[in-house]
């Protein structure tokens, strides 16, 4: 049995979609290490001018073909550019270009497809079903075709979690929905188009499945294999480490320092398949289909989620530390990312890491004369990741047993050859060759240049300090003027700063007085209730006093915090004499709270205990109670306010507060509200027993009454 190289050996081979990122690599590689391959055949299409020999030159002069033009330098004289149209009847081609296409050509590779998930409907379906069509009708007039391999996608089947390697059946006949969208406009397919798709994410996904369907039909007279790659990255290990030209995909996530965000789950597997792989296994496949011709359609799922699975949240953190390593040239800013899985989130953050910057940065390129880019290059950006979200955010299982198997039939040679075990991939390594690649050979930055990449990232973290400071310095500033809290909050962090700085003494205002008194009421026989003796009602007061300064220069207020039993049990004085005057019987703890207008200080809490009755019965209950206690109040590197006002406090002159509480008095007030109270009480109780009274004679009419009713309804009934 042949080996795979050997195998295309003076084969004739057709290549759609040469120009795109498989397709170039497909070329490369057949050329590199198939080199007896006679020619091939590239169906190129005419974009913007340009014809297809001239595509054809501009592709070959990508540094992709470097490593194949100095190991065959006359490749070139194998590729013969076919110009075609996908969109048109009959591919466009010419009569000449199909009898050579059918007289000569081998083996077919069908790589072209519109990769936009955002495609219309009828384009998409032009594209992926119907010029699948027309290349399968011009297999079937090929006299020497061996093989036909269709590349598909692993998501073709997205809308199920298990994907089998086997063509599933389709949303609707291909031919039917071809038939009925001819006669639509664009506004109606447009609008039936969700409907239509159904679980399908968007129209690559769907039209691909029905390209399927149609490859399918067509297996039983042309020997057929679909190759469903999932996601497709750079390359592995062929031609070189790391190469990928376009910010499609998964690309544009390493492009680190410009993308900030992406919508992914960081527990979802990232099944990036390397480009190589990925064509290792498609002309494997071409092989293997051409050689044993299989009885119906092999399905090979190229995918590394089941058998070297590797998740987005470590990617974010291998790009993060490669980029930081080996920074960008023309960083727009230093390298970070933000993976989240919630729309609005991810939507905050391309606001403000994203289009806000991008924004002013044009801005400052217009100014200055230069023509503006970041905006250009964020959309770009975010077209390219926003086809992921889908993706990125799920997990599938695919089964690969077709894979395993040709693995198995290639020969040891073929095996290295044509590498496509996935098992043999080192992530953080694979990781890091992506990220290399994207500046190599996307924004075309030279390793040399490292140092000086390195020195402009530390450019960017010192702009990024500085622009952090002085914008909390303008905003605090800004709040400041509109703001007492903020107010209050600067003043606590400024002098916070100034204490750490400078720092100050303690400052001892002076000794603090907690004097409380109580007299007793002059009852003439006092109240005995349960489990008490004796129970006399007292009048007391408690007041604050600042024995040496006015503490209504530093204080704001005094709270203080009686015993549940009081109705309101919190009390607040505001100024001086910081004083309260109660009644009660029972002695208990008092919370004193004492506020200071410094917002920055905090509130000082001291605890007296109220005494209400003397310790020798004897006294009782004529003579007053006084009880006094001393604290001080010791402000440790106070702020600059409070030094302030500590130092503006004027001194005070025995006798400055007075005690004006007159007891005799107040008892006296007290018991006339009292007696009023009681006596109103009375009148209330009173009128109350002659409602009740009055009710009771009514409820006994009413009974009567329901009785004798009851009685006549008896007799009538006998």
């Amino acid at each position: 049995m042949a080996c795979v190289s050997e195998f295309y050996t003076g084969k004739c081979v057709l290549i759609s979609g040469a120009t795109g990122f498989m397709g170039k690599v497909l070329v490369e590689k057949l050329l590199r290490s198939c080199p007896e391959v006679k020619v091939l055949y590239l169906l190129i299409r005419t974009k913007q001018g340009q014809s297809s020999q001239q595509r054809i030159h501009t592709m070959l002069q990508s540094r992709l073909f470097d490593r194949l033009r100095e190991e065959y330098p006359d490749f070139h004289k194998k590729i013969i550019p076919v110009s075609s149209e996908l969109t048109q009847p009959g591919l466009a081609l010419s009569d000449k270009d199909i009898q050579t296409i059918t007289q000569s050509v081998h083996i077919i590779f069908h790589c072209a497809a519109t990769i936009r998930f955002d495609e219309p409907l009828k384009h998409a379906l032009q594209l992926n079903v119907i010029a699948t069509q027309q290349l399968l009708s011009l297999a079937q007039q090929m006299q020497q075709l061996h093989a036909f391999i269709h590349i598909s996608t692993a998501y073709a089947n997205c809308n199920r979690r298990y994907i089998d390697e086997v063509i599933y059946p389709p949303p609707v006949e291909p031919s039917k929905l071809i038939h009925s969208l001819e006669w639509m406009d664009d506004t109606i397919v447009r609008d039936i188009t969700p409907r239509l798709i159904g679980d399908w994410p968007n129209t690559y996904t769907y039209t691909k499945a029905l390209a399927e369907c149609v490859v399918q039909q067509e297996s039983r007279k042309i020997n057929v294999g679909i190759i469903r790659p999932s996601i497709v990255g750079a390359s592995w290990q062929e031609p070189f480490p790391g190469w990928i030209d376009n910010f499609n995909g998964p690309s544009g996530v390493f492009i680190a320092g410009i993308l900030r965000t992406m919508r992914a789950s960081n527990d979802a597997v990232a099944d990036l398949i390397p480009v190589d792989v990925v064509i290792n296994l498609t002309l494997a496949a071409g092989w293997y289909t051409a050689v044993h011709r299989p009885k119906s359609a092999l399905v090979y799922n190229c995918t590394t989620g089941g058998i070297n699975p590797f998740h987005w949240g470590e990617i974010e953190h291998h790009v993060m530390s490669t980029f930081k390593r080996n920074p960008l040239e023309q960083a727009f800013r230093r390298p970070n990312a933000n993976i989240t899985s919630n729309y609005l989130i991810n939507q905050y953050w391309i606001l403000v890491s994203h289009k806000f910057p991008a924004f002013l940065y044009d801005l400052f390129l217009r100014l200055s004369g230069q023509k503006p880019q970041m905006m250009r290059i964020f959309n770009r950006l975010h077209k390219a990741i926003g086809l992921l979200e889908y993706f990125s955010s799920q997990d599938w299982e695919w089964n690969s047993d077709n894979m395993n198997m040709l693995m198995n039939q290639l020969s040891a040679e073929d095996r290295k050859m044509f590498n496509f075990d996935v098992r043999q991939l080192n992530w953080p390594e694979y990781i890091e060759n992506y990220c290399i690649g994207t500046k190599k050979y996307v924004l075309n930055e030279d390793m040399a240049d490292i140092p000086a990449a390195r020195q402009h990232l530390r450019k960017l973290r010192n702009i990024r300090y500085t622009f952090n400071t002085v914008l909390l310095v303008f905003i605090w500033r800004v709040f400041i003027a509109r703001s007492q809290m903020a107010r209050n909050i600067w003043y606590f962090v400024s002098s916070s700063v100034y204490r750490g700085l400078v720092p100050s003494p303690r400052v001892y205002p002076g000794p603090l007085s907690l004097v409380s008194s109580s007299v007793p009421w002059s009852v003439p026989s006092p109240r005995v209730y349960p489990g008490l003796s004796l129970v006399l009602e007292c009048t007391w007061s408690v007041l604050v006093l600042e024995c040496t300064l006015d503490m209504s220069a530093y204080v704001k207020k005094i709270q203080f915090k009686l015993h549940e039993s009081y109705g309101n049990p919190l009390r607040v004085v505001t100024k001086p004499p910081y004083e309260i005057t109660e009644t009660g019987w029972g002695e208990f703890e008092i919370i004193i709270k004492i506020f200071f207008i410094d917002p920055n200080e905090r509130p000082v809490t001291l605890y007296h205990l109220l005494k209400l009755f003397q310790s020798d019965t004897s006294a009782m209950p004529k003579k007053t109670v006084v009880s006094e206690f001393y604290d001080e109040m010791i402000f440790q590197d106070p702020t600059a306010m409070m030094q302030q006002l500590l130092n503006t406090t004027r001194q005070l002159t025995l006798g400055a507060y007075k005690h004006e509480t007159e007891f005799a008095e107040l008892e006296l007030r007290t018991r006339e509200k009292l007696d009023v109270v009681k006596k109103n009480t009375s009148l209330e109780i009173s009128e109350l027993k002659e409602k009740l009274k009055s009710s009771r004679e009514n409820i006994n009419f009413l009974k009567e009454e329901i009785r004798k009713l009851e009685e006549e309804d008896q007799l009538k009934e006998h």
